[in-house]
This record gives structure tokens, C-alpha cells and sequence, in this order.
């Protein structure tokens, strides 16, 4: 044990609440009462992500599958990859989705986008 007087008052403190059983249970409370709201906290943290990341997911699948019809017509000016890309409201992309299915080239498809 330390020499130090302030040591070692904070250990006879720290013995004296480690044998007091009403306090003991208050801190059990207190710990259990932060494990639960950290899980909570964690729980609605990945409620409110999951739906936009989900949606991000599906904006970002759209646009890759609209570049790999493009790429069929030919070379995708990276301009353009970026343009879609960019692009996350699901109904512009499904429209865009639907025009690059049906252009006969790429430049139709700027065109009428």
C-alpha cells in the first residue's frame, strides 16, 4: 500500500463502500439501469439507420444495373456513371432503369433522361 495519506484515505473509502450493502445494490441498480439503456439507445440507433441504408443499398443496385445495360451499347463516359451514381431517388433511377433497358445507345439515353 502507497505511503501517500490521500491514497490511502481513498482506499478506506473504497473498502468501507465495497462492505456497505444498501450502496452495493444502488450501484447494481445504476449498472444494470445503463447496460439497459445502452441497449435500448443501440436498438432505435439501428432502427432509425436501417431504413436509409436499406434504401441507399437499393439506389445504389439500380444505378449498377442501369451502367450494365449502357455498357451494352458500348463505352460509359464516366460523366455519365457518376450522373447515375449520384442519382438516389428510387423513382428518377427506375425511370432511368427503364429508358436504358429500351435505348438503342447511349446518347439516346442522355438525351431523354
Amino acid at each position: 500500500m502507497h505511503n501517500d495519506e490521500k491514497i490511502q484515505l481513498i482506499h478506506r473509502r473504497v473498502e468501507y463502500l465495497k462492505r456497505d450493502r444498501k450502496l452495493e445494490a444502488g450501484y447494481m441498480t445504476m449498472e444494470e439501469y445503463i447496460h439497459s439503456e445502452a441497449e435500448r439507445r443501440a436498438k432505435e440507433m439501428a432502427e432509425t439507420l436501417a431504413k436509409p441504408m436499406a434504401e441507399s443499398l437499393a439506389a445504389s443496385k439500380i444505378a449498377q444495373n442501369i451502367v450494365a445495360l449502357l455498357a451494352e451499347l458500348g463505352s460509359v463516359p464516366e460523366e455519365l456513371r457518376e450522373c447515375i451514381a449520384a442519382e438516389k431517388r428510387e423513382d428518377t433511377l427506375a425511370a432511368w432503369l427503364k429508358l436504358a433497358a429500351r435505348a438503342d445507345s447511349i446518347e439516346e439515353f442522355q438525351s431523354k433522361m
